[in-house]
C-alpha cells in the first residue's frame, strides 16, 4: 500500500499537473535540435561525470562491505568465513570456523557433537578503531 501511495504521489500526480499547464508562447516556433552525435551523454560528460562514478561507486561500496565484515568478524575474505577442514586453521587465524569431526576406518566423516568451532574477532559496536574482543 505504501508503494502504491508513493507511486501516486511521485509519478502520477506531478505529471497530471502538466496537463493543465498553459503552453509557452514559443512552443511550435523553436526548431528541433540536431541529432548528430550522442544525444544522451556527450564525451565531456562521460569523461568528467560518468567515468568517475563508474570507478568510484563500486570501489566505495566494496570498501564499506569489507570494513563492515571485518569489524563484525575479524575476516575479510569469504573463504575465511566458510568453515574450514584444515588442521589448526582457526588457531593460526586463517579461518573463522573449522568443521569438527574425524574420519573413521572406512573413510566416512563423523561429525563432532559440536560441529563448528568458531572464533571471530568482534569489535564493540562495529567500531573499526576499537580493539577486538
Amino acid at each position: 500500500l505504501q508503494l502504491l501511495l508513493n507511486l501516486l504521489v511521485t509519478h502520477i500526480l506531478p505529471p497530471l499537473s502538466l496537463a493543465w499547464e498553459r503552453p509557452e508562447d514559443y512552443v511550435m516556433k523553436v526548431p528541433p535540435r540536431t541529432v548528430k552525435g550522442d544525444i544522451v551523454v556527450s564525451p565531456v560528460m562521460w569523461l568528467f561525470k560518468w567515468l568517475p562514478f563508474v570507478i568510484c561507486m563500486p570501489t566505495v561500496v566494496m570498501l564499506c562491505l569489507a570494513v563492515g565484515v571485518w569489524t563484525g568478524t575479524g575476516f575479510i575474505s569469504g573463504n575465511s568465513l566458510v568453515g574450514s577442514s584444515r588442521l589448526n586453521a582457526v588457531e593460526i587465524g586463517r579461518a573463522a570456523c573449522e568443521i569438527a569431526g574425524y574420519l573413521d576406518d572406512v573413510g566416512r566423516f563423523i561429525d563432532d557433537p559440536l560441529p563448528f568451532h568458531c572464533k571471530c574477532s568482534v569489535r564493540e559496536g562495529g567500531n573499526p578503531f576499537a580493539s577486538p574482543e
